[in-house]
């Protein structure tokens, strides 16, 4: 009788592999993305609206940053006004 989905992984002698979680690693920017990389080690995903409330860091400000951010690699605006960490 199958009442978890281990019960399953078992029966037919699967192995599974952990995946572990790595946190993410900020690169050193500088003082002025200061503000903004600690939300990414949060979670992967923000709003715009999430980190201007959060960091006090004024709307063109942060989004002068964003976009630095993302032109240098990191993150990756989404529709929405979301930006994801991409490493």
């Amino acid at each position: 009788m199958v009442t978890h989905p281990h019960d399953v992984i078992e029966a037919l002698q699967w192995t599974v592999e952990e995946k572990k979680i790595e946190k993410i690693k900020l690169p050193d920017l500088g003082e002025r993305f200061k503000s903004v990389l600690p939300f990414f080690r949060e979670k992967h995903e923000q709003t715009l609206d999430e980190m201007e409330e959060k960091s006090g860091v004024k709307l063109h400000d942060l989004k002068s940053i964003l976009t630095e951010l993302e032109l240098l690699g990191y993150i990756k605006s989404k529709p929405g006004n979301v930006y994801q960490w991409k490493l």
